[in-house]
């Protein structure tokens, strides 16, 4: 860890994280928590649930949980450090560095310097741009030929590289930037002796990940007659996975969230144009296929994607590869098909805005028509055989959709637009189904609301003869007791102590069955000892990832009572936290009644073993004093135990 603890604490305790999480996600309010579907897995019903007073997210359906900075993690795909720095610069909270952490310092700088040189390549090729007189004559004719006025040009905040071989390079240098980071940021070559630059004589389009930030650059050509790929991007850095980003994200993702959908084009200049029309929910996969973690990062924001490709050969292939692998993560997908030679760059140019908007909004296909349009063009009628395997390729597509129901309704309408009766498809699919499910079994799926021992404390098992049950009601007693010591520890007692104080001391001696309980005793235990305050936010605090992991599993609450209950039918309940000492002294002596019963059932065990005289007798005297214990723990309860 690099930044200061005192930091991470400021951090933690000032990010609202129900207003950080709903910038990704929308958020509806139940009882004490908002609830939404997990942006970490697809599912239909929300399971996703945000506690505003307790600062951390629970999901019970694919069991991510964390605090805000951990959400920030796991959204945007960055370190612990990028997270935190990002929260802090978004509240305004000044980073104080620790300095015993050197290699977190080491990797920190690092990343730190490729963002500042990374920054400092965009303001230069920037500069070029608008004041160099090469760019004047090659570049901004361009854009102008591409109708990209500045406006635009600058939001994205295009530039250009000179047509020459050290141009950024020699810049730099006197900037005093070392080689080795330029080498490193992929913005320069050494070859032998020869040092030059990547980017020469190139229309230069930042790429930004999905807080903005700049970690590489794709750059077009200019000239028609070159050698050469047309677009060029940086090597991949430790800022820079080209997997996982999608050009335009960050200037998309209000308007993607606004309008639940998103528009996915193929190339930069396509996206620009979408910006130009007044359309801001687009990203491109910039040239390359459609990845997983590109689908990832759309999910976390719609579930609905256009795809919008070129309608030239290449375009429809690409299209098709793309249509199932957003099927299979659980998107509505929809498809706009450009007319033959156009992009949306040029088409936009040729009809204008407004009828590019209508374009766009009239002519979206769902994916089976145009699959089917598609691929009964490209068969003939007099070949059976053709459109046979074009049904089967449409079918397919429907086979990687994970919802049963709309799977069934896609069928129904492949079958009324092929005219084919929907007995066969149904065959047709199943036997699909049965191909894809030998090549990559199912994942296990997990219940969208599944109740476990730990949502269910207060089990009594009493007179229970087998061992293996008496152990999961312990483990269920062992887990009620640190919820209540996480949730109430803090409480203060009668006589002026606090309730995680009681707690520790009567558990002293017990050693917890759960590993996650006792991983998360043994640390409270430590912090009670140095002299903190044992409660839920002193498991946040903790730099162990694990530590705070199960902290939120064991505190998350399934079910909140509603508010309604008071305001609409005025009906109350106790709350837990109005008698929370009773609770523990309850929870704590059914643990050890349970653990005493457990002993005694080992004791009768060894009982039935030949043993010789001394050994059955001591064994009786263990039985007895553990029956002993168990009536003394039972009068406490208020209970009755058979002799």
């Amino acid at each position: 860890m690099m930044i200061s603890p005192s930091t991470i604490q400021l951090v933690q305790r000032t990010a609202c994280i129900e207003e950080i999480i709903a910038d990704f996600v929308p958020l509806k309010k139940k009882g004490q928590n908002f609830w939404a579907c997990c942006p970490f897995h697809h599912e239909q019903t929300p399971s996703f649930s945000v506690s505003p007073i307790k600062g951390f997210y629970k999901c019970f359906g694919c069991d991510a949980a964390g605090d805000v900075i951990t959400f920030i993690q796991q959204i945007e795909g960055i370190s612990f450090i990028e997270a935190l720095t990002y929260l802090a610069q978004r509240y305004g909270i000044p980073i104080t560095p620790n300095s015993d952490d050197t290699l977190g310092i080491q990797n920190y700088k690092s990343k730190e310097s490729l963002y500042i040189l990374l920054n400092l390549a965009r303001d230069y090729y920037t500069a070029l741009l608008w004041n160099h007189t090469e760019a004047a004559k090659v570049a901004l004719p361009y854009l102008e030929q591409r109708a990209i006025s500045s406006v635009i040009a600058k939001k994205f905040a295009l530039g250009y590289s000179l047509d020459r071989w050290n141009g950024f390079y020699t810049f730099a240098i006197a900037k005093g930037i070392s080689l080795e980071l330029l080498i490193g940021a992929g913005l320069v070559i050494k070859n032998g002796d020869k040092v030059y630059d990547r980017f020469r004589g190139r229309l230069m389009f930042p790429i930004h990940n999905g807080v903005g930030q700049v970690v590489a650059f794709g750059a077009r050509h200019m000239a028609t007659d070159v050698d050469g790929p047309k677009y060029i991007n940086s090597s991949e850095t430790c800022v820079y996975q080209k997997s996982s980003l999608l050009y335009g994200l960050s200037f998309a993702k209000r308007s993607i969230k606004q309008t639940n959908h998103c528009y996915l084009v193929e190339g930069y200049t396509d996206v620009l144009a979408f910006h130009k029309a007044g359309v801001e929910q687009v990203v491109a996969s910039a040239g390359t296929a459609l990845t997983k973690g590109q689908i990832e990062a759309l999910r976390r924001l719609t579930t609905k994607v256009t795809l919008i490709f070129d309608g030239d050969q290449a375009g429809i292939q690409a299209t098709f590869r793309g249509i199932d692998k957003l099927l299979a993560q659980g998107l509505d997908v929809k498809v706009i098909l450009l007319p033959a030679g156009e992009d949306p760059d040029s088409y936009l140019r040729k009809v204008g805005t407004d009828g590019f908007k209508h374009y766009i909004h009239c002519t979206a296909q769902d994916f089976v028509t145009f699959k089917a349009n598609i691929l009964l063009n490209q068969s003939t009628e007099q070949n059976p055989v053709e459109q046979a395997k074009a049904i089967r390729a449409v079918v397919q597509s429907i086979v990687a959709i994970p919802d049963e129901i709309t799977r069934t309704l896609f069928l129904k309408k492949c079958s009324q637009l092929f005219s084919i009766e929907e007995a066969v498809l149904f065959s047709t699919y199943h036997t699909l189904q049965h191909q894809s499910t030998e090549v990559q079994p199912q994942k296990n799926k997990l219940p969208k609301h599944h109740s476990t021992a730990k949502n269910k404390p207060y089990v009594d098992r009493k007179n229970i003869p087998f061992i293996s049950k008496l152990t999961a009601s312990i483990e269920a007693y062992e887990r009620e007791i640190i919820r209540i010591l996480l949730t109430y520890g803090s409480t203060t007692l009668a006589e002026g102590k606090p309730l995680y104080a009681y707690i520790l001391l009567e558990l002293e001696d017990v050693v917890f069955r759960s590993s996650d309980c006792k991983i998360l005793f043994d640390y409270c235990q430590t912090v009670f000892k140095q002299g903190g305050c044992v409660d839920m936010q002193c498991c946040l605090d903790s730099t162990e990832s694990s530590i705070r992991k199960i902290a939120i599993d064991v505190a998350a609450p399934l079910h909140d009572i509603s508010e309604a209950w008071i305001k609409k039918y005025s009906i109350y309940t106790t709350e837990e936290a109005q008698n929370v000492y009773q609770m523990s002294l309850e929870v704590i002596l059914r643990l050890k009644i349970r653990l005493v019963q457990e002993l005694i059932e080992q004791n009768r065990e060894a009982l039935k073993k030949e043993l010789s005289a001394d050994e059955e007798t001591h064994l009786l005297q263990v039985h007895q004093s553990l029956k002993d214990t168990e009536c003394h723990i039972a009068k406490q309860l208020g209970t009755v135990v058979a002799q």
